[in-house]
């Protein structure tokens, strides 16, 4: 940082000795050309364009005492401006400095205490502009003074039009450079506009946004090529992915997260790993602190920093340029930051970029957590903060703890995080996990299963203010919808039987029927040794499905106590609680006067269910054939039972 100093030292110089005989009858010329080309969010209404710089040179000598030339200057811009506004008239935070005051980057010869090495003085009547005269030193060089040897008003603010297109500065004073070897320096900086309305991509610098510079006094700003600049290029900046663990799908019957007494904690183990959440910009200046840390502090990068520099100092944030020393590079929401009348704070940004995630369909009786601070897998020197909600205002201290509980309304919760710390030289990802937990109340349906909840990810906070205002937050952004990807998945807990082989002849001589038992094994003495040991017993009922010749495959009538929700394509059977059996005859569920012969295939909406059938003749009762239905796995198997759940591909 040092070392552009003093270069930028150097080339001012350099340019003053080449010009300084160059310009003793030379005209008055101004040149407006862009400074450094920012990549532009196109999910941003507040981004920072790039500043302009009017540099002038030559012109007539004034003498002491005259009034220093002023001009109202324009600038027009191809986006919407939404810089912050101060008040209902629509001054605003943008701002034309003179000369870099504060800078201390080029001080003319027998100028010590003007142009860069003056401090920054407001113009307090923003809409008139400030007057200046002039001061003629002992070595010959002219200034501008507000009267004796006070420097002039070095700092205007613009008013933004009603068209949102055009920032207007008023009565900014111009002294020519004249035959002194110098440069009349004008820096117009804390533009803001809205990327999305200009809209992006991801290839060849994007859209391209533009600003064109005009002025009422052609004589004392005589602006030539080029007065129109480059001053951003907007791209789509931000990707999003959900990669969910191994441990997802969860059985609806089991608990997750459950201390002994029942109670749904967080425990954050393996098994509590959903998923992980990842945020990755696009470019390299996409994730922004709220200013540019100047300190090795954790909390450097969310203070305000409106503490103004010295002369010849880049130590805090009110440097024009963006030049500064310190632990961080430029890449801040906040721009040239100055304290003007009152509270407001030209320039400065309410916090730095937030990531919000919103989890969607969360089943009634579901804990959801995530991690406070970046997970694994984050880019290195990049650091995230979890705070209470996407508007609140500036954190003052990080906040503690490893994980966050959110608040589930509606089936809803939102998470959001800070960018406390970033690196713009490289594609910064940032990645969160997020945890789950439950108690199973299967007799009452809870959790809802099968169950799918989402997650959308996007900046934060969304608005829907994309023109300037006084009191909507910065940064904001629009609210792209974005698409939602499964975080978490519920599942029934079933059990699938086959019966081989199952006969119904009522008519023939002797008739046949077949015999079906169903029990509910899941009352038994293996469930203290199961990770949650409040789990076990289990309640649901089963779908009988028929297939083989003259199968009925619409209902007669439901048995009793039956959920047709849960039964439409098979025979339904009721509910069996933990501990019993149910048992009937095919003949009344296949009651056709073909009769049927074919399997059967049962689903039971409970785990640890088993089968068994018995064909018997009717009428001499001397033929009986029996048999186990088996269990086949339609999912991974039960590490305890080697009972099959389901599984849903992630």
């Amino acid at each position: 940082m040092d070392f552009r100093k003093w270069i930028t030292v150097l080339f001012a110089l350099t340019l003053f000795a080449g010009f300084a005989c160059a310009q003793q009858n030379e005209a008055l010329q101004c040149t407006a050309t862009g400074g450094v080309t920012p990549q532009i969010r196109a999910e941003s209404y507040t981004d920072l364009m790039g500043d302009i710089v009017i540099t002038c040179r030559g012109g007539a000598q004034l003498p002491n005492g005259a009034p220093v030339p002023q001009a109202n200057i324009v600038v027009q811009v191809s986006a919407p401006v939404t810089s912050r506004l101060q008040g209902s008239d629509r001054l605003s935070e943008a701002l034309l400095l003179v000369d870099e005051p504060q800078s201390g980057l080029a001080v003319p010869l027998g100028a010590t205490g003007y142009g860069s090495e003056a401090p920054q003085v407001y113009c307090t009547t923003p809409a008139s502009g400030c007057a200046a005269t002039v001061r003629t030193l002992p070595t010959g060089f002219n200034v501008a003074v507000s009267s004796g040897t006070v420097a002039a008003a070095n700092v205007f603010q613009g008013y933004v039009a009603s068209d949102n297109r055009t920032v207007t500065f008023f009565g900014v004073p111009i002294l020519p450079p004249a035959s002194n070897g110098t440069f009349r320096t004008l820096r117009i900086t804390n533009v803001r506009i809205n990327g999305n309305a200009v809209g992006g991509g991801q290839f060849f610098g994007g859209a391209q946004v533009s600003a064109y510079v005009s002025t009422n006094a052609s004589t004392s700003l005589p602006l030539s090529y080029p007065a129109q600049v480059i001053t951003g290029f907007v791209l789509n900046s931000l990707s999003t992915s959900v990669k969910t663990s191994s441990a997802n799908p969860y059985l609806q019957c089991k608990n997750l997260g459950v201390n002994s007494n029942g109670d749904v904690i967080g425990d954050f183990s393996t098994t509590q790993k959903t998923a992980t959440i990842t945020f990755k910009e696009l470019f390299g200046t996409a994730f922004k602190t709220r200013v540019v840390p100047l300190s090795t502090s954790t909390t450097a990068g969310i203070v305000t920093n409106l503490t103004p520099a010295p002369a010849g100092s880049l130590s805090a944030q009110s440097v024009p340029g963006g030049v500064y020393t310190g632990y961080g590079l430029s890449n801040s929401e906040s721009g040239l930051i100055a304290p003007l009348s009152g509270s407001f704070n030209a320039g400065l940004a309410d916090f730095g970029t937030r990531l919000k995630a919103v989890f969607t369909n969360i089943p009634d009786g579901v804990s959801v957590w995530v991690d406070v601070n970046q997970a694994s897998g984050t880019t290195a020197n990049v650091r995230a903060v979890a705070i209470d909600s996407e508007s609140v205002d500036e954190i003052t201290a990080l906040p503690s703890g490893s994980q966050k509980k959110l608040t589930v309304t509606g089936g809803s919760a939102t998470a959001v995080w800070e960018i406390v710390a970033a690196n713009p030289n490289q594609l910064d990802t940032v990645n969160f996990d997020v945890y789950v937990g439950y108690k199973s109340d299967t007799a009452n349906g809870k959790p809802l299963a099968p169950t799918v909840s989402n997650v959308a990810m996007q900046y934060a906070p969304t608005s829907t203010v994309g023109i300037p205002s006084t009191t909507a937050k910065i940064p904001r952004f629009a609210d792209i919808n974005p698409t939602p990807a499964p975080f978490f998945k519920i599942v029934i807990c079933q059990t699938a039987l086959l019966w081989p082989y199952v006969a119904v002849f009522p008519t023939s001589d002797p008739g046949f029927d077949t015999g079906l038992a169903i029990a509910n094994t899941s009352k038994d003495p293996f469930k203290d040794v199961m990770a949650n040991a409040a789990t076990g017993e289990q309640s649901g009922d089963c779908s009988l499905y028929f297939y083989g010749s003259d199968a009925v495959g619409t209902f007669d009538a439901l048995l009793p106590g039956c959920n047709q929700a849960n039964a439409i394509t098979g025979r339904c059977v009721p509910t069996i609680a933990a501990g019993k059996i149910w048992s009937g005859i095919a003949s009344r569920l296949q009651p056709s006067a073909k009769g049927f012969a074919g399997y059967v295939i049962g689903v039971c909406n409970f785990q640890y269910a088993h089968g068994y059938g018995a064909i018997t003749d009717i009428g001499s009762r001397n033929f009986v054939s029996s048999y186990l239905a088996l269990v086949f796995a339609s999912g991974p198997l039960d590490p305890i039972r080697g009972v099959p759940g389901e599984d849903l591909e992630n």
